[in-house]
């Protein structure tokens, strides 16, 4: 009679080790697959790279070599950035500076990128990040689509322009804005 309880435990205890053996197998396939090699385009969780103290979500979305910050509760979208990939399949980002006769500032390399993930290497501290690829569905999808792109350029010193593009980076429209001369010379204008 004590050999039947015996053997249902064996039993149950067998049924219990063929599962952890099939979630390690499953957990290993996966890890597998996001570290294959993939191209830098696509959506990520912009994690510590971008970060306020509202409970929005931020994504960095790389796409036709411009880099965009999306924020899901401060919408429209910033396109600060654009980017090169080298031979090696690393990817160089770049500041875009406000005023366009100023250079551009490399800012941060992206290693090799995978099919889950990429590390980013910021240059002005010298950490690396770890940035999640996230699929093209749910929240972060419906950000992206949802929100126009706006980037802020300076024509000269005087003229403020706005560029506006779709969810594809294509330019929908332009506005400028002539800007005032600044306080300082305003009251010096006043009393020579």
């Amino acid at each position: 009679m004590n050999v039947l309880p015996k053997m249902s435990w064996w039993r149950s205890k067998r049924g219990g080790l063929k599962i952890v053996r099939i979630a390690i197998i499953l957990a290993a396939i996966l890890l597998g697959i996001a570290l294959l090699p993939f191209g830098v385009e696509g959506i990520y969780a912009a994690g510590r790279l971008s970060q306020c103290l509202c409970d929005s979500k931020h994504y960095i979305r790389l796409h036709k070599g411009k880099m965009a910050l999306y924020d899901s509760n401060h919408p429209p979208a910033n396109l600060l950035w654009r980017y090169e990939t080298n031979l090696d399949g690393s990817v160089n980002v770049f500041l875009s500076p406000l005023n366009r006769s100023e250079p551009e500032t490399l800012i941060l390399t992206i290693k090799r990128p995978r099919l889950g993930f990429s590390v980013a290497k910021v240059h002005s501290d010298g950490r690396n990040y770890l940035l999640l690829r996230l699929p093209s569905l749910g929240a972060p999808a419906k950000t992206v689509a949802a929100q126009t792109v706006q980037e802020v350029t300076l024509q000269g010193d005087r003229v403020l322009v706005t560029s506006f593009y779709d969810s594809d980076f294509n330019k929908v429209r332009q506005e400028t804005k002539e800007l005032q001369k600044p306080r300082a010379e305003q009251v010096g204008a006043l009393n020579p």
